[in-house]
């Protein structure tokens, strides 16, 4: 990786491992103030998918780019994306300005502090009302897709949990979904807004 990041971005420095979900995700450290961060996607994540993610970001930049989210780095040729020839296989390459700070778990969360958790993702919201509409993905939190998790049901050990669960999405596909469908709403929304997710710089 270190030397694609040198011939495609003509970035160096110290490659440090600080996350892992859908893609390998690391911190490129330059200088005490100078960081980014490199996202490393397989080819199992779709080309819409990043599209769509890198549509977001840029949309963000231009709507609202007081927010304090991370901002695209082109590669020397001018793309968002670059795509990676290894041993282990083809990979996507994507370097984003990094952003520090740390989630804030404690909790009670005193008023202030939610009012401008708040404040912030209806600003972020916002900013995402001309992203145009994404494909459909088949993300199991999604509630529009609940009928999806009905093969999963019979996993559950526990009876009452597996009855409760069952009337839930009964109930959803009876008239939920139906009443979801209904209600205004943008085709692109950030919905993780959740501690884990949201970082507070020293001040809080």
């Amino acid at each position: 990786m270190q030397r694609a990041l040198a011939e495609r971005y003509a970035l160096d420095g110290t490659l440090t491992r600080v996350a892992f979900e859908r893609d390998d995700v690391y911190r490129l450290d330059r200088a005490p103030a100078d960081a980014w961060i490199v996202r490393v996607s397989p080819l199992s994540e779709s080309d819409a998918s990043l599209a769509l993610q890198n549509a977001a970001l840029h949309a963000i930049a231009h709507a609202a780019p007081a927010l304090p989210v991370p901002r695209i780095r082109a590669s020397l040729d001018g793309n968002d994306v670059e795509t990676i020839v290894a041993e282990e296989g083809r990979f996507r390459l994507r370097v984003l300005s990094y952003l520090p700070g740390a989630p804030r778990f404690r909790t009670p969360r005193p008023e202030a502090t939610l009012a401008m958790i708040g404040r912030t993702l209806a600003r972020l919201d916002d900013a995402l009302r001309d992203v145009a509409p994404p494909p459909p993905f088949p993300l199991l939190w999604d509630l529009r897709g609940a009928a999806q998790l009905r093969p999963l049901v019979r996993h559950i050990a526990d009876s009452a949990q597996r009855r409760l669960v069952d009337d839930v999405l009964a109930e959803l596909e009876r008239d939920g979904l139906a009443r979801i469908y209904a209600l205004p709403a943008q085709q692109v929304i950030h919905n993780d807004f959740n501690p884990k997710n949201v970082l507070f710089d020293s001040a809080g």
